[in-house]
């Protein structure tokens, strides 16, 4: 606001800078005046004349500097508060600090932690960068349904941009699809879980929407101070994939020679920005000294065997009696006699918590389900350790379903 006041204030000026110089003169009585080659001229006209004009230029100069000065600052403030704005500066200031010489860290020392991690932790500060911003000011809006063509429209808005997909949704169905629109269990979050996105007009957006007329949340229950409930996962089971294209779309991408930091092995790199189907987050390495040597840990990476391997709290059967007790087999499985041992493999975080749960051996769709839904269950276990430092590992258990 107050850039546009500076130019509204620049242009008064610069007006009135101009009207006072077309103001006509007048003549002097008694003007000194000079003889050259039989003609008379006056002196002081000709030198006020130039002097006036050299003034008039001078100030048309300074008002549109001015003027251009603080066009170039409202812009910048602009593109700040910009999706591609706050990244940079957010990717900026993290990748700052952390390539920093420490107060304690040999120059050596310093030298390899740059040659080794810079990529990993600079494309790690940017996927967080970029994640944070999705889903900031997107919404859906439920439009009007065709009855004649059987499908729904919907706005989807992310901050200024605007794109409109269509839902395929049986009349039969519609008024239960729109009353779980309208209680919010159709939600924009799911619009966070896809692969691609892009920049328009310096805001990011996704290039397909995930569409299903089940509905993408699940109220379990609720109280006095509201409800809760769950993410269906059945919403991504025959989901279709609507795409969005837009005018003057460009790559969802940060350019490291954009931050002017130096880090010679960062030089000329581009961060792409690539996702699973769900949203994982990427938290910034921390390097940690093992010994004297100067040797490190990427306590961040995914582990297949450490020196001591994560497990379930009261150790091996505190496990079995835990499956024992909370295994639920599923009754169509019982009445078609299915049986037989899922493998589930999944990744015990530095904290114990279990993600990334995914079947490796698969015996039957409802044995499945409820093999992962029993280890999402578990509680934290106790966490795996290389080095002394808690560590990210994967671990496979197999689930067995027995008929007697």
């Amino acid at each position: 606001m107050k850039h546009i006041v500076l130019l509204i204030v620049a242009l008064l000026c610069m007006v009135g800078s101009n009207a006072q110089t077309r103001k006509p003169q007048m003549r002097k009585m008694g003007q000194t005046s000079q003889t050259v080659k039989g003609k008379t001229t006056s002196i002081g006209k000709n030198n006020r004349g130039a002097r006036n004009k050299k003034s008039v230029d001078s100030n048309t100069l300074f008002w549109q500097r001015l003027i251009e000065n603080a066009a170039k600052e409202s812009e910048r403030e602009r593109y700040e508060m910009t999706d591609r704005g706050r990244v940079l500066k957010n990717v900026k200031e993290k990748f700052s600090a952390w390539n920093e010489i420490r107060e304690f860290e040999k120059t050596t020392a310093y030298e390899q932690r740059l040659q080794q991690f810079s990529k990993f932790v600079f494309d790690s500060i940017c996927y967080d960068a970029i994640k944070d911003r999705m889903g900031e000011n997107w919404s859906l809006d439920l439009e009007k349904y065709n009855a004649d063509k059987e499908y729904f429209p919907i706005t989807c808005n992310f901050n200024e941009i605007r794109a409109t997909i269509y839902v395929s949704v049986p009349i039969a169905e519609a008024p239960q699809f729109q009353e779980d629109f309208n209680r919010g269990f159709q939600t924009a979050e799911r619009l966070r879980r896809f692969g691609k996105f892009v920049y328009v007009q310096n805001m990011i957006c996704p290039t397909s929407i995930l569409v299903n007329r089940k509905p993408y949340w699940i109220r379990r229950g609720g109280n006095r101070e509201g409800y809760y409930g769950e993410i269906n996962d059945d919403f991504f089971i025959d989901a279709d994939t609507a795409k969005v294209t837009y005018k003057d779309a460009k790559p969802l991408v940060v350019k490291f020679n954009d931050l002017g930091i130096k880090n010679k092995y960062l030089t000329n790199y581009v961060y792409v920005f690539k996702k699973e189907e769900h949203v994982k987050s990427i938290m910034m390495p921390i390097m940690m000294p093992i010994d004297g040597n100067s040797e490190l840990v990427d306590t961040d990476k995914i582990y297949e065997q450490v020196e001591e391997m994560p497990s379930f709290p009261g150790g091996s059967n505190a496990l079995s009696s835990f499956i024992a007790a909370n295994l639920k087999y599923p009754v169509v499985a019982q009445e078609n006699g299915i049986q037989g041992r899922v493998i589930v493999k999944f990744v015990v975080d530095k904290d114990g918590r279990i993600t990334d749960v995914e079947i490796t051996r698969s015996v039957d769709p409802s044995l499945d389900k409820e093999a992962m839904r029993l280890v999402k269950a578990m509680p934290k276990w106790k966490p795996g350790k290389l080095k002394g430092n808690c560590v990210r590992v994967k671990y496979t258990i197999p689930i067995v379903f027995g008929l007697s």
